[in-house]
């Protein structure tokens, strides 16, 4: 789940430098944030909440009002993301951790945080001059060596690295980085 967040990290980095130099001349807009005294860096700027808010579903109208705002949610989402840690042990001064988490998990299950991703990387894309979808791609896999207590049925071998444990895959298209 989280691979699928990093690599939105990476489509808004992209997008928002292209409309911040491009759009905004440098410039934010403004927006609302609880206030903190020192921004955690992987909370989103103005220009990357501009692109990412519309992509998010809408607030029910049914129900309780969210006691949090949406923004500090994908910042307490993307400061996991960023820094590996725990959901548990996200700062005080983000939403509790079984808010983000809840957040993360559905919005995960509903296939917004694909969604998010996609229109932002397809956004990036255009904006490099590409099509929108990749004709090309990297194919590369990793081969980890598994722990005695690693169950077996879990565990193959790698023969042409000798290895005894897992092989994980990722493929990603040719965009450059920003």
């Amino acid at each position: 789940m989280l691979i699928a967040v990093l690599d939105l990290d990476v489509c808004v980095l992209c997008v928002v430098a292209w409309v911040e130099f491009s759009v905004f001349g440098l410039s934010g807009l403004d927006g609302e944030v609880m206030p903190r005294s020192d921004p955690y860096p992987s909370d989103l700027s103005d220009a990357e909440w501009v692109l990412v808010e519309p992509l998010l579903p809408p607030v029910s109208k049914d129900g309780r009002k969210e006691a949090h705002p949406r923004r500090e949610i994908v910042n307490a989402i993307l400061y996991v993301t960023h820094t590996g840690c725990t959901w548990r042990s996200l700062p005080r001064d983000l939403p509790p951790w079984e808010t983000v988490y809840g957040f993360f998990a559905r919005w995960h299950d509903k296939g917004v945080i694909a969604r998010v991703h996609d229109a932002l990387r397809d956004l990036s894309r255009e904006l490099e001059g590409r099509d929108r979808q990749p004709t090309a791609g990297v194919i590369d896999s990793q081969s980890v060596k598994g722990a005695q207590t690693v169950d077996a049925s879990t565990r193959g071998y790698d023969a042409g690295k000798k290895v005894n444990g897992r092989k994980r895959f990722i493929i990603t298209d040719t965009l450059d980085s920003c």
